[in-house]
């Protein structure tokens, strides 16, 4: 059993970014007989990109890596950790020697190029460790930005294979692309089409992948296939707009279904209140009941006999005993009931003993 996980856009810091969830994704799928991890990054969080290397490294089920549009910075050590690495035919890679930006006085910036050196440091020993390349050479990737077609990072020893783009992945390419905000379509999509001199002359005639994941002709212009991802965009955000409106109304219809509830049960139990059946101090104990189970409440309360009609039983003629010698009993009326109609109690008496 195998899974699909994508890495795409750029990778940063924080639960909710990609970087997060990828890593919670490989955690949840360890039953799994493979995982495959699709990247499509420009790069990112350094450390954010070292903790998924040794998440991957360390997994009990083997993730290989497809590398679809680009793979850069960052994006292209997490890559490293792949059992196998596959990369797009149109697909690029790129290496360089970590960045970061640092203002103050110099013992800062002494430390941040400490720091810098270091993780430098375990670039090499990685791409080193996998290509098997020399650290000379390795650091030799590391100066400046150096990019790989797929034949090159093959040559290089960074991927395994080359593989042709199937439609079938293209449509999933184009279903993720859909999810993503149109800030981070933009980003992604100038990060495979930059105007970097290099990147253009290593992407001649190759298919532009977004295009083509976006069901248009691979040699779209790049304004006609923005233009895609803005409508793509505003697509989402109409989507998300009937999405909150209708949860509005699913709030709105709750609440008058609870009001509806409230005043059904207040008025079922004032009702028996009114008809003597219960008394206003049980009020709040029914209200609590009908609340839980309004239906057999209901059923309960049609049943009971209000105090004004047993009265009136009471004060029927003698031999008709609609009253029974178990409710009055129960009511502590039998003692009242025997002073002042002897008589009608003398038949109850009869009637429940025998006698």
């Amino acid at each position: 059993m195998e899974r699909d996980i994508y890495l795409y856009g750029i990778i940063k810091q924080g639960e909710k970014a990609a970087a997060a969830t990828t890593a919670r994704l490989i955690r949840e799928s360890q039953n799994y007989d493979v995982l495959r991890l699709h990247i499509n990054s420009p790069g990112g969080d350094v450390f954010a990109g070292l903790m998924l290397y040794d998440l991957m490294k360390s997994s009990k089920v083997p993730v290989d890596v497809y590398i679809e549009g680009l793979c850069a910075s960052i994006a292209s050590f997490i890559a490293l950790a792949g059992r196998k690495i596959y990369i797009e035919r149109s697909a690029l890679m790129m290496i360089h020697a970590p960045i970061c930006s640092v203002a103050g006085k110099a013992d800062a910036i002494e430390n941040a190029a400490v720091l810098l050196h270091k993780v430098e440091g375990l670039f090499e020993a990685r791409y080193s460790e996998r290509t098997g390349k020399t650290a000379e050479e390795v650091r030799g990737w590391l100066k400046g930005d150096n990019w790989f077609t797929a034949e090159e990072a093959k040559g290089a020893g960074l991927v395994d294979e080359i593989t042709a783009s199937s439609s079938a992945s293209l449509r999933v390419s184009a279903s993720l692309i859909k999810t993503l905000s149109s800030g981070e379509l933009i980003k992604n999509y100038r990060a495979i089409l930059s105007i970097n001199n290099k990147i253009l002359e290593k992407t001649m005639g190759n298919p532009n992948v977004y295009a083509v994941a976006l069901g248009m002709p691979g040699e779209s212009e790049e304004s006609s296939v923005l233009k895609k991802i803005s409508a793509l965009a505003q697509e989402k955000d109409s989507l998300a707009a009937a999405v909150a409106a209708g949860k509005v109304k699913v709030t709105a219809l709750e609440k008058t279904v609870a009001e509806f509830k409230t005043a059904r049960v207040t008025a079922l139990v004032d009702g028996a209140i009114a008809a003597k059946k219960i008394t206003a101090q049980e009020r709040n104990t029914y209200l609590a009941l009908a609340e839980k189970d309004a239906e057999n409440v209901e059923k309960i309360l049609a049943k009971m006999q209000g105090v004004g009609r047993i009265n009136a039983q009471i004060n029927q003629p003698v031999g008709v005993s609609a009253a029974d010698w178990d409710t009055l009993e129960k009511q502590g009326k039998l003692l009242s009931l025997k002073q002042s109609q002897p008589e009608v109690y003398a038949e109850l008496y009869n009637t429940k003993f025998g006698v």
